[in-house]
């Protein structure tokens, strides 16, 4: 399972995308493209990943205004790039299409 979001789309918006409740690694304050391309932490990694581990491909402007398809069967490099971690300095993402998991029950506790 997989979804694509676009740019700025938040966590707690991605959800409902499906009928099924599905769990992405995303935390809810923060938009999934920005928060997976910076390496991407939070409460469901441990489990499965970390947000950039889960990027199955994007759709990207690059620099000189090309606008492509990275995953790892085309623009790899670039692929490889967003997913290491400062994804802005290789383009601007509009759109990843991140791993998408059965929803897990859990708990937790903010200050």
């Amino acid at each position: 399972m997989a979804a694509t979001v676009g740019a700025g789309v938040q966590d707690g918006h991605a959800h409902f995308a499906f009928k099924v409740p599905r769990a992405l690694t995303v935390r809810q304050d923060v938009g999934v493209a920005g928060w997976a391309t910076g390496g991407g932490h939070g409460v469901l990694t441990g489990v499965y990943g970390m947000g950039a581990d889960n990027i199955i491909e994007a759709t990207v402007v690059t620099p000189n205004g090309d606008l492509v398809t990275a995953n790892e069967c085309q623009n790899n490099d670039l692929f490889w790039a967003i997913r290491g971690g400062g994804g802005g300095t290789f383009g601007v993402i509009l759109s990843p299409t991140v791993n998408a998991y059965q929803m897990l029950s859990l708990s937790t506790a903010t200050p």
